[in-house]
């Protein structure tokens, strides 16, 4: 498979969201999901669309992001902190969208239909969610939970911790984040592949919910 027909496969793949929307236009009349509660199913398929949303922004700030070696840390440099910035709200805005998803594959209303769901790479990230993203360990900590661990946790997303670079299975740059849980161990999200593998998972689900 050549370079074009990978590309063009990936976005295929990757723009879930659109086509969650146009197979909803399609079948929704004849969906007992549909009928049944279309504002919930919409507002799932709506989760989709802000995936591809944030990782789109993503995308764009990433290819922004010079490579260590390409600049000097000791010399500010404005853009390249705007950009870093940019990516890591997106990443956090990207995993809260995530945690919705979660919770909507677990609802009632998703397990009357189909029941036994493992979403892997969804339950995989969403340490993120529980300990930063929908609200700080720190702040709002469980009675397992310890101040080293939670104060930890706080810097995952924070401007103390950000992106790390890594070179991924075909040689390419990539940004990274990570958290740590003693449940988990470290885990660590890479927007660039990640990505694909969550938002066709999620639309294979939703397309399974429509013709349940």
């Amino acid at each position: 498979m050549g370079a074009g027909d990978m590309n063009a496969l990936f976005t295929s793949m990757s723009n879930g969201g659109e086509r969650a929307r146009s197979l909803f236009a399609r079948s929704y009349r004849s969906s007992s999901a549909a009928n049944e509660n279309l504002i919930v199913l919409n507002g799932a398929i709506d989760m989709l669309v802000e995936l591809e949303y944030h990782f789109d922004l993503f995308t764009q700030s990433e290819h922004q992001i010079p490579a260590i070696d390409q600049y000097d840390p000791s010399v500010p440099d404005p853009d390249r902190r705007r950009h870093v910035e940019a990516a890591r709200f997106e990443v956090i805005a990207y995993l809260s969208a995530v945690g919705r998803f979660h919770y909507f594959i677990k609802s009632k209303f998703f397990t009357n239909f189909i029941s036994n769901v493992v979403f892997e790479s969804v339950e995989r990230l969403i340490v993120f969610r529980h300990k930063y993203t929908a609200h700080r360990s720190f702040d709002l900590p469980r009675n397992d939970e310890n101040l080293e661990e939670s104060l930890m946790q706080a810097r995952s997303l924070s401007s103390l911790m950000g992106e790390f670079s890594r070179t991924d299975i075909n040689g390419n740059r990539v940004i990274s984040y990570q958290i740590y849980s003693s449940k988990t161990a470290h885990v660590i999200f890479t927007p660039s592949v990640d990505h694909l593998v969550i938002i066709s998972e999620a639309y294979t689900l939703i397309e399974r919910l429509l013709s349940a």
